[in-house]
């Protein structure tokens, strides 16, 4: 009750959606760091292990909350259609990998089982862009968190040279959202890199997951990738904005990430202050961010490495002109 998490469900056997389904505002799972055993469909297989992304995708569903990432400490040869059964430790929070894992949900350190192979894959879960952009009211990104969706008729906003390593799409529902190579095979990466704003594609296909700070759709290979429909000269591209936006979860135990929005290259300072206004932690000194989405993420600490009380914070934001500020609540 005090993490604002209300128990667990009790069932011999667990499914999926039971490990993700996180109906409450911390949005962290009700089963963190439990041992679980899990059955589905392997959409992402060891190819995308052999990725930048090293880790396999498997669903017991299709639809929202079915979807779940794991990873092995070794390889396991593992094929789309495989049906398996998957013990490990379900972990909303990387300690070896912060920055790219935090916030989405995986098993973790996991032994695989193949049941049967030459199953049919799930059939992708048609989305908008609006049903997964972070900045909508009406969107809920994270129940989409590691299934496999499929957007219709998108349009490039942003390329990826604009966000290092991503691509921004937006669709006829007005919502963007974004797509990347990090488990893409290296012909669906040659031809992500000739993508250009305004290129329209017939559709876009990945695994949905949370990493490096926002929600993406993870491309595997080329049939993830509709075939080119031209350019489009009059998207309209919604330049970038300043922005504070709210943390998430939030509440939060022990973890957050803050997300803001540049018009711009510029010099900035984020902090934490307690609710009296005393400075807790210095989260960005003066560094430069270029124009776009960025995160941080809080770990609850002040800066001498010393775990905060639970109580109410507030994160301040300058960058050049802009100053924004926001609350949120820690939890333990």
């Amino acid at each position: 009750i005090q993490n604002n998490q209300l128990g667990f469900v009790v069932l011999n056997d667990l499914t999926i959606s039971h490990v993700q389904e996180t109906p409450w505002p911390s949005g962290i799972t009700r089963y963190q760091g439990c041992e679980v055993t899990l059955r589905g469909i392997v959409t992402a297989d060891t190819t995308q292990y052999n990725s930048i992304y090293s880790s396999y995708a498997f669903q017991d569903g299709t639809g929202q909350w079915n979807g779940l990432v794991f990873d092995t400490p070794e390889l396991v040869t593992l094929t789309r259609g495989d049906e398996v059964e998957v013990t490990g430790t379900i972990d909303d929070f990387d300690a070896d990998w912060h920055f790219q894992f935090d916030g989405n949900t995986r098993l973790i350190n996991s032994t695989v089982t193949v049941i049967s192979s030459g199953n049919d894959v799930p059939a992708p879960t048609l989305i908008s862009c609006s049903d997964v952009d972070m900045n909508s009211e009406d969107g809920d990104p994270e129940s989409y968190e590691g299934v496999l969706v499929k957007l219709d008729n998108v349009t490039i906003s942003v390329a990826a040279e604009e966000l290092i390593r991503d691509w921004r799409i937006t669709d006829a529902s007005g919502g963007t959202t974004l797509i990347d190579d990090d488990m893409a095979t290296m012909a669906a990466d040659i031809f992500m890199s000739t993508l250009t704003v305004g290129q329209e594609l017939e559709y876009v296909m990945g695994i949905f997951n949370y990493s490096f700070g926002t929600y993406k759709v993870q491309i595997r290979d080329l049939a993830d990738l509709g075939q080119t429909m031209g350019i489009n000269d009059d998207i309209n591209l919604n330049p970038y904005v300043y922005r504070l936006l709210d943390n998430f979860p939030n509440p939060f135990n022990p973890e957050t990430h803050i997300h803001f929005e540049l018009g711009g290259q510029e010099m900035v300072k984020l902090m934490i202050y307690a609710a009296l206004g005393r400075q807790v932690r210095t989260l960005i000194n003066g560094q430069t961010f270029t124009s776009g989405f960025h995160a941080v993420n809080w770990d609850g600490r002040d800066n001498n490495d010393q775990p905060v009380p639970s109580g109410v914070y507030i994160y301040r934001i300058k960058a050049g002109s802009f100053i924004a500020d926001n609350k949120m609540l820690l939890v333990k």
